[in-house]
C-alpha cells in the first residue's frame, strides 16, 4: 500500500494542514494506515508545500521509518515534518517465535524429543545445563550463572553433530526506546521520593524483572567506599590474572569512563527530578 500526504486549507481560514495515512499508526480495526490531520502553523504556501513534500519522501521510504529523529535530521529534512511523521508513534513489539517459526520451522514431535528445564530463580536450570553441554566451570563459564536472573531468553541445546541454520531476533528501536524511557521515569520518581543515589541507579540499570538491562553497557554503580561485591561477578581465572598490565590499564580506564558516564546521567536525573519536585510545590502553594 502506498501513502501519500495532501495540502489543505480549511473553507475561510488561511492557514494549512496536510493530511495523510501513517503507516506506523493502527486504525480502530487494528490495521496500518490511520488518517491523520496536522496543522502547519503560520507559513507560506510554499513553505507548507515543501513540508507536505518531505512527508511525502517520509512515507515513501521505508527504510526511514524506523530512523531516529536525530538520524533523520541529519538528512536535512524539516524539524516540523520529522515532527509529524514520528510524533506519538505506536511501539508494537516483535513477533520474535513466530518469525522463527517462518524462517525455521521446529521439528514435530514425531521427528524430535523436547525437554524443558523448569524453575524458579536460582533453581539451578542453567547448572544443569552446563553439565549436559560440558561446560567447563574454571574456562567456559557459559551459559552464565547468578544468584539473580541471567537466563533471560530461549535457549536451545541441539545434541547431534550436523550443520546448523539459526535465526537472530532483535528488539525494534522503539521498544528499546521505550524500554530506557520507562527506566528513566523509575529512577526519576525515585529521585522524587528521596531515596539514595545507590537505588535511583539501580532502578535506572535494570527493570523490575531483570530482563533489560543498561548495566551491561554502563556497567555497575560503584558509590565511594562501596565494597559490596557484584552479584554478576565470577572470579578471574589464572589466565585472565596472567594478562599483560597494557590490558589491566585499558580496563581500569574504561571502567572509569563508563562509571563517569553513569554518574553524569543519575546528576541530570536528580535535576529533573528537583524540578519537578519545585514545579509541583509551586502549583500546590498556587491552590492553597
Amino acid at each position: 500500500m502506498s501513502y501519500t500526504a495532501s495540502l489543505r486549507q480549511n473553507p475561510g481560514r488561511t492557514s494549512w494542514l496536510v493530511e495523510f495515512r501513517h503507516p506506523l499508526k493502527f486504525d480502530k480495526g487494528g490495521k496500518p494506515g490511520r488518517k491523520v490531520r496536522k496543522g502547519l502553523g503560520d507559513c507560506s504556501e510554499d513553505q507548507a508545500s515543501s513540508l507536505v513534500g518531505q512527508l511525502n519522501q517520509l512515507l515513501k521510504d521505508e527504510s526511514l521509518w524506523s530512523e531516529d529523529t536525530q538520524s533523520v535530521l541529519q538528512l536535512g529534512f524539516d524539524a516540523r515534518a520529522i515532527e509529524i511523521f514520528y510524533d506519538n508513534l505506536e511501539v508494537q513489539p516483535a513477533m520474535h517465535r513466530e518469525i522463527r517459526e517462518q524462517c525455521i520451522p521446529f521439528p514435530s514431535k514425531d521427528v524430535s524429543q523436547r525437554v524443558l528445564l523448569l524453575g524458579r530463580t536460582g533453581a539451578g536450570k542453567t547448572t544443569l545445563l552446563r553439565q549436559l553441554i560440558g561446560s567447563d566451570n574454571k574456562f567456559d563459564r557459559f551459559p552464565s550463572t547468578s544468584t539473580n536472573r541471567t537466563t533471560t531468553c530461549e535457549i536451545e541445546v541441539i545434541s547431534t553433530e550436523k550443520d546448523f541454520s539459526a535465526v537472530v531476533t532483535f528488539m525494534s528501536e522503539g521498544e528499546v526506546r521505550l524500554k530506557v524511557e520507562e527506566l528513566i521515569s523509575s529512577a526519576i520518581l525515585e529521585a522524587v521520593n528521596g531515596v539514595d543515589q545507590k537505588k535511583i541507579a539501580r532502578v535506572f540499570l535494570e527493570d523490575s524483572d531483570q530482563r533489560f538491562r543498561l548495566k551491561y553497557l554502563l556497567g555497575n554503580f560503584k558509590a565511594e567506599n562501596d565494597n559490596e561485591e557484584d552479584p554478576y561477578a565470577e572470579p578471574f581465572t589464572e589466565e585472565e590474572l596472567s594478562d599483560n598490565n597494557d590490558n589491566k590499564t585499558q580496563v581500569v580506564v574504561n571502567s572509569e569512563e563508563l562509571q563517569n558516564e553513569l554518574a553524569s546521567f543519575l546528576h541530570s536525573i536528580k535535576q529533573i527530578a528537583t524540578s519537578v519536585k519545585e514545579k509541583f510545590e509551586q502549583e500546590r502553594k498556587k491552590t492553597c
